[in-house]
């Protein structure tokens, strides 16, 4: 045991929620009425991790400040709920001191440890837990800490996946066959499945089947994905977009049905790459974000992406919202 004392008790007032702290534990005390006892409790309520001590005491429960969540101040144990409590601490009054076993709560630690960092903004009041009531509480904190330093060019930025329960799946697609137009085929009689881009060209590009993968550029995915879904797309028969980024040499050299992109941004476009590629992609708008175009914050712009964007290192990657120069559709068309 190693005793130490957490309060004066002539200092604390009966029914009067008070704060202490203990092997980085965050602890209240609450003196009883008309008895020399004090409860020492686990200082944080089990909803939203608010602190005890800035509670209140309503006949024989301590209330949370936030949203009235209660507990007995004795037992530490929840009237409504048995299986919610804060957990209660040995502690004596002894010589006009409250005492505490510091070795008990600090195994009590190493068993539950505490995430918050006293050193940082808002300390002892940070909201580790959320919840969906409040579904912009965290966000709010993150800009009252960081204000707009870690805010992009185009406002908030965040990775734009699809979560993948959520995507169609093949077996969910369904083809309807014109059964009197033509007659269905045998199951052992071939299908084309071929698509050619550019007919009338002198070299058009042929797709083995009816899929390609579309424009992501490199920065946004890394140099290993990019070539892991080239090498892909080569043995499926199709092709690969190189997407805004810039031309990703690996990337184009595991795939003889390479698209190269012109976006609004040109990073890294060439005329000589252009020659090197299978097929123009020209893309004259954001898609995926309209009216915003793109931003590749520049602590991702280093090393390769950088070269292959044309930018500097640490230099953000700003797409406009629409290419240059093109104000109509009579500019397109020019």
């Amino acid at each position: 045991m190693n005793k130490i004392h957490i309060a004066n008790w002539s200092e604390l007032e009966p029914q009067t929620p008070a704060y202490a702290l203990v092997a980085d534990v965050d602890l209240v005390i609450v003196r009883w009425k008309d008895e020399e006892q004090a409860s020492v409790l686990y200082g944080r309520c089990a909803h939203r991790g608010a602190l005890m001590a800035d509670g209140r005491i309503e006949g024989g429960n301590i209330v949370c400040g936030l949203h009235d969540w209660d507990y007995c101040y004795k037992s530490g144990i929840s009237s409504y709920n048995p299986s919610e409590q804060l957990y209660r601490f040995k502690s004596w009054v002894e010589d006009g001191k409250v005492w505490v076993d510091e070795d008990e709560i600090r195994a009590w630690a190493k068993e539950n440890p505490q995430p918050y960092d006293r050193d940082a903004y808002q300390g002892l009041y940070q909201d580790i837990h959320g919840g969906p009531e409040e579904s912009h509480t965290k966000y709010i904190q993150h800009l009252a800490e960081h204000g707009l330093s870690r805010v992009g060019h185009h406002g908030r930025v965040s990775a734009m996946g699809v979560p993948r329960d959520e995507l169609p799946r093949w077996e969910q697609i369904q083809l309807l066959t014109a059964q009197l137009h033509e007659v269905p085929l045998l199951d052992n009689d071939p299908v084309g499945t071929e698509v050619v881009i550019g007919p009338n060209a002198m070299k058009p590009l042929v797709l083995e089947r009816p899929l390609f993968v579309s424009d992501m550029s490199f920065g946004a995915l890394s140099e290993e994905a990019k070539v892991s879904l080239a090498m892909g797309a080569e043995l499926a028969g199709t092709g690969i977009c190189s997407g805004e980024g810039g031309m990703l040499p690996e990337e184009r050299g595991a795939n003889s049905r390479y698209l190269y992109e012109l976006a609004s941004a040109r990073f890294g476009y060439s005329m000589d790459k252009v020659q090197k590629c299978q097929a123009f992609h020209f893309k004259c708008g954001q898609g995926a974000k309209t009216g915003t175009g793109g931003h590749l914050p520049g602590s991702k712009v280093k090393g390769k992406i950088a070269t292959v964007r044309g930018l500097n290192e640490g230099e953000a990657a700003i797409s406009p919202s629409c290419a240059w120069r093109i104000a109509n559709h009579a500019d397109k068309e020019a």
